[in-house]
């Protein structure tokens, strides 16, 4: 049997976090916790691993951090409120009694608040002819 170009059975399990803007103010995020840093975390933390609440931490240059708690150790959250056009820090980890360790991060930047943001931008690599035609 063939598997689909898109359906990646060998990549369920693997350690993941992503970070999209849908609109101004509202992001999604989806994390997935593999293999790698289970085994990892285990080994150094034991049995406080096991029992941890997981976090998502949302951090901006001017805002207070929102900690988003998650219920499975994968799982896909939006998180609104943000402000349009600044750049976000994500991250995925627990809290501890000496502060939040983090396991993966990535980072995303909302549309701004200008309406000429959402335009599309013009192509650069257009050549006319006859541009080429003119200066020869």
């Amino acid at each position: 049997m063939e598997l689909g170009r898109y359906l990646r059975v060998d990549r369920y399990g693997d350690d993941r976090l992503q970070a999209l803007a849908i609109d101004k103010t509202r992001i999604w995020v989806h994390w997935a916790e593999g293999g790698a840093v289970e085994q990892i975390a285990s080994r150094y933390f034991l049995q406080e691993w096991e029992r941890s609440t997981r976090m998502l931490r949302i951090s901006g240059a001017a805002e207070q951090t929102q900690f988003v708690e998650c219920q499975a150790r994968w799982g896909v959250r939006y998180v609104d409120g943000l402000s349009p056009g600044a750049l976000y820090r994500v991250e995925y980890g627990w809290e501890r009694s000496d502060g939040f360790l983090s396991l993966y991060e990535t980072s995303v930047r909302l549309p701004g608040a200008e309406r000429f943001d959402l335009l599309p931008r013009k192509r650069t690599d257009r050549i006319s002819t006859y541009t080429l035609y003119a200066e020869s």
